[in-house]
């Protein structure tokens, strides 16, 4: 492997990923990493990067139930069960425990937007842990922030310490916050067409007159081209894709942008949508 991993046989591997399977309610496989696969030039001829088809969640739940010696590169789940471990308990579980699931600093392309920008009011559309309400509010931004995950909320809220973040549990399909907001942000939602759309709807919605929408995703060409990031092509975020959502908007920036990934040592793609509403 050339990572000082020591990978396990085969049948040892397919027994973890059974009880995977079970926690998860998703058909898991074997990678094209692992050693017994026959490779030409280290390649495996014909098969996609197992890295593209890996299910963060699952991953989470290796690394929690720390089976041994399963690595990333020896599984993967099936596109067309993906979607149905995405409901909040899956995430509820992928949450629980002390240590954060993602960084504690904010996106890197959240700082420079909010650069020399006087604080306003601020949302945060699904903020999972909440690192981005709490850098937000550390710089004096008036910040609601919610998520469908109520454990990732209550991390949130153990993590901001005395950073004062109004924390909603609500899904972000169908929250319609109360007041509007001059700041909207959203980062790596990822969603079927429809509930995506209600989402990104509500989004927009939030926004006041002369507010800003700021949002992020893995784009359609991270798949083949960049690393991390849910597998399925139908929830990747294409210009194409979210152009539409943005009628009414002024739009500053819709296109793709490169992500360096320290932790896996490689560059992801993201698309950026910055917009503003006029007023």
């Amino acid at each position: 492997m050339g990572d000082g991993v020591e990978v396990p046989p085969r049948k040892h591997i397919e027994q973890h990923l059974a009880i995977l399977a079970e926690h998860l309610n998703v058909d898991v496989g074997m990678g094209t990493g692992h050693p017994s696969n026959k490779q030409v030039d280290g390649v495996t001829t014909g098969d996609p990067p197992w890295n593209r088809y890996l299910s963060e969640p699952l991953v989470n739940l290796v690394d929690r139930q720390r089976l041994p010696c399963i690595t990333h590169s020896a599984i993967f789940v099936h596109r067309r069960t993906y979607h149905d471990a995405m409901d909040s308990s899956t995430w509820d579980q992928r949450y629980e425990g002390s240590e954060l699931v993602w960084s504690g600093d904010p996106n890197i392309f959240l700082p420079p937007l909010v650069e020399g920008v006087a604080p306003g009011t601020a949302l945060d559309a699904a903020c999972g842990e909440g690192r981005n309400a709490i850098w937000l509010a550390r710089q004096g931004w008036d910040v609601t922030a919610f998520d469908f995950s109520a454990v990732a909320i209550d991390k949130a809220t153990e993590y901001a310490g005395k950073t004062n973040v109004k924390w909603v549990v609500a899904d972000a399909t169908s929250f319609e916050p109360t007041k509007k907001f001059d700041l909207v942000v959203i980062f790596y939602l990822h969603l079927p067409t429809v509930p995506f759309t209600q989402a990104f709807t509500h989004a927009v919605d939030a926004l006041a007159p002369g507010g800003t929408l700021f949002a992020v995703g893995h784009a359609l060409a991270n798949i083949e081209q960049g690393v991390g990031g849910p597998p399925s092509p139908e929830i990747q975020w294409t210009v194409d894709g979210i152009s539409p959502l943005l009628t009414g908007l002024d739009v500053i920036e819709l296109e793709e942008r490169e992500r360096f990934v320290e932790s896996a040592d490689a560059t992801a793609i993201d698309l950026v949508v910055w917009a503003t509403k006029p007023g």
